[in-house]
């Protein structure tokens, strides 16, 4: 297995300094690495030439650790684009900075160079310009760029904030919280196997997100990386853990497209056990798009009856079970052959084959409790819920 991960992963110009947490953009053939967990330098990645250049360097005291950076490429000029990085919160210090960036690897003229570097937003009156309130931790926040003219920024933010600026003017459109409530009508199954880890990559094309990676939730020093890998199509609704993994345990990584949509640049991150690395690799996102093995296709099932398994416990639909006599003899059969099982799932399991049970059994429960409370002699029937005095 492990020579099969590597032909899947290239290895490419290892990072010329350890990374993790960075936030990156994709401009034509080039990968611009914008700071990173205690470091301010920001790179540019040549994906022809496998090298770097440097661009330049975050302000001082900018808190630039779970940061949040997005392009806007002017419509009328695909060369001319605006990087806005913003995140933090008021313990570690806000940041709202823009660059007009052109490209490194063209030849610049130092004195002609007003592009290329950090500046803080402010209005007219040259006061800083920050999102929200005080109050609200952009800490990572994560935004796209939308409307017509790309003039639309859309950014979420813990725990379940949504925001619309207007990226002309910086102004807030709307505002609103995200229906994390599970009673909503439209629900996006979250895979078993990923709820229990944080900080993975991930990446989407063709209403298909790939995960890599990630870290447990347990506290240190119990913490552990992952190297495992999942895809979860959105229009298929359906979840896939590969056989296949990334070459090495990874977390806090970023996951980013090349400008082809052919391949996935996997770049630095942290090993629990190692620090953050100088990792740097790609793979073919069509490895990432085949069909299901064996063996993932019976993960997929067992997920899927996990998955209705929940939705039975969430909804408690009486009725759905009345109808799934079948299904209570699935979920029993499955629960005894995983060798996953976690054993608190066998009161929720009694539970739910209860209420199925006392669907058939609960009018004989109240006609003996009528019969227990009358002082007049009763002639049973032999039919269900009927009685003669």
């Amino acid at each position: 297995m492990g020579n099969q991960e590597t032909a899947l992963f290239e290895n490419l110009e290892p990072l010329p300094f350890p990374l993790g947490h960075c936030q990156c953009v994709i401009h034509k053939h080039e990968i611009l690495i914008c700071g990173g967990h205690t470091r301010a330098a920001c790179l540019s990645y040549n994906t022809q030439k496998n090298q770097y250049k440097r661009i330049c360097n975050y302000p001082v005291r900018i808190a630039n650790d779970s940061h949040c950076v997005v392009k806007r490429v002017n419509s009328n000029n695909p060369d001319d684009i605006t990087l806005l990085s913003f995140g933090g919160n008021k313990f570690s210090g806000r940041h709202t900075l823009m660059m007009k960036y052109v490209s490194v690897w063209d030849n610049l003229k130092k004195a002609d160079q007003c592009f290329n570097e950090w500046t803080h937003l402010t209005d007219n009156q040259g006061k800083p310009i920050f999102f929200g309130e005080e109050r609200d931790n952009y800490s990572g926040a994560r935004a796209v760029v939308g409307g017509a003219n790309n003039n639309l920024l859309f950014v979420t933010y813990y725990p379940k904030s949504i925001e619309v600026f207007d990226f002309d003017t910086f102004q807030l459109i709307h505002f609103a919280y995200l229906p994390t409530n599970y009673n909503f009508s439209i629900h996006y199954h979250f895979c078993t196997a990923i709820r229990p880890f944080k900080h993975y990559a991930c990446v989407y094309i063709n209403d298909v997100i790939l995960f890599f990676g990630g870290l447990s939730q347990h506290l240190r020093p119990n913490n552990f990386a992952i190297n495992d890998i999942f895809r979860y199509s959105i229009r298929e609704d359906r979840w896939t853990k590969f056989e296949r993994t990334l070459p090495l345990a990874l977390c806090d990584c970023v996951g980013i497209l090349n400008e082809d949509n052919k391949s996935v640049h996997i770049i630095g991150g942290s090993d629990v056990d190692k620090g953050i690395v100088l990792a740097h690799m790609k793979t073919n996102v069509q490895e990432w798009m085949k069909g299901e093995t064996e063996k993932e296709k019976q993960w997929a099932v067992e997920e899927e009856e996990i998955r209705e398994l929940e939705e039975m416990k969430n909804n408690l639909q009486i009725g759905r079970l009345e109808k799934k006599q079948e299904t209570i003899k699935m979920v029993v059969e499955h629960w005894f052959r995983s060798s996953l099982v976690n054993m608190i799932w066998i009161d929720d399991l009694t539970k739910i084959v209860s209420l199925y049970v006392m669907v058939y059994f609960v009018d004989y429960l109240c006609f003996f409790i009528i019969c227990a409370q009358s002082n007049t002699k009763k002639k049973i029937s032999p039919k269900m819920n009927t009685y003669k005095h």
